[in-house]
């Protein structure tokens, strides 16, 4: 009933959006390509938008910083490479799988990991860069990215996550959020 009300709510008041209508202003609407179906079209807007507002509004990326982007070949992680290089990051460095690899070099990608090689951690650790931003788009419950962060990510960095997803989550609340300093955690801005 709730659900149904807040429905309603949309409707009468011409904004939003019930089943397959959607009421929109023209200005904020184009066509679809063609060789883009209806369902890759509906992801556009949610993975693109979030990129956009990690990189642009909480990281406020400048031109001639660098971004690591880890699942670069997610749909908010390819986002995520374009965003990047649009705003003027010197560097863009992302994880994908070997197979993937031409299609983030194509979108951008200068430095490109094989998490599937060995840790990405101890990847970036010999890799010897730092990174101004780096941007977790996997949602990995695994805290092990964030806690080795000082190697490859400068003092005043920033590490984003899409959001943890999986089992783990009391660990990673306390190694990522809760754990101080002094007690191990770590020196770098977690968002």
């Amino acid at each position: 009933p709730n659900n149904l009300r807040n429905a309603a709510g949309a409707v009468l008041s011409g904004w939003g959006t019930l089943a397959e209508y959607t009421k929109v202003p023209a200005a904020h609407a184009f066509l679809r390509p063609k060789n883009v179906t209806p369902a890759q079209a509906s992801g556009f807007v949610i993975a693109g938008l979030t990129a956009y507002q990690a990189l642009v509004d909480l990281a406020r990326l400048q031109p001639g910083q660098s971004v690591f982007i880890n699942g670069g070949s997610t749909s908010v992680g390819s986002f995520a490479i374009m965003v990047a290089k649009a705003a003027g990051a010197a560097r863009v460095g992302v994880s994908a799988s070997a197979r993937n690899e031409e299609y983030v070099r194509k979108l951008g990608a200068d430095d490109f990991f094989d998490y599937t090689k060995a840790p990405l951690h101890e990847q970036l650790k010999a890799a010897g860069h730092q990174y101004d931003v780096f941007m977790e788009a996997v949602g990995t419950m695994d805290p092990t990215l964030f806690v080795e962060s000082p190697a490859y990510l400068t003092p005043n960095g920033m590490f984003f996550s899409v959001g943890p997803q999986g089992s783990g989550l009391l660990r990673f609340v306390w190694k990522v959020l809760l754990q101080p300093g002094f007690l191990g955690g770590t020196k770098r801005k977690w968002k």
